[in-house]
């Protein structure tokens, strides 16, 4: 009932999501931007050499996840290219 082929799901529930516009970037007409999301799930903050021993938390709670992304009328979330240039996986 959540899964679409090529999409990466749903977002969970609690979690809330801002689109961002990003020039130059054509998502054929589709609603999409880059991806920020927050909710209670989501990281707490980062610990920068900056501030050694600071959690620094996201600006507003949100994370910015480096994604481009659209999302559909049924919520379903898919990844259409990166503006950040590493992302992990599999914690990697």
């Amino acid at each position: 009932m959540h899964f679409r082929a090529g999409s990466v799901g749903r977002l969970s529930p609690g979690v809330e999501a801002r689109l961002d516009p990003v020039p130059g970037i054509d998502l054929d007409g589709e609603r999409g931007g880059r991806l920020s999301i927050r909710g209670p799930n989501i990281m707490a903050g980062y610990l920068k050499a900056d501030r050694p021993g600071v959690l620094q938390p996201p600006e507003g709670g949100w994370h910015d996840s480096g994604d481009i992304v659209t999302i559909d009328d049924a919520g379903f979330v898919t990844i259409r290219d990166r503006a950040k240039r590493f992302a992990k996986i599999g914690g990697k």
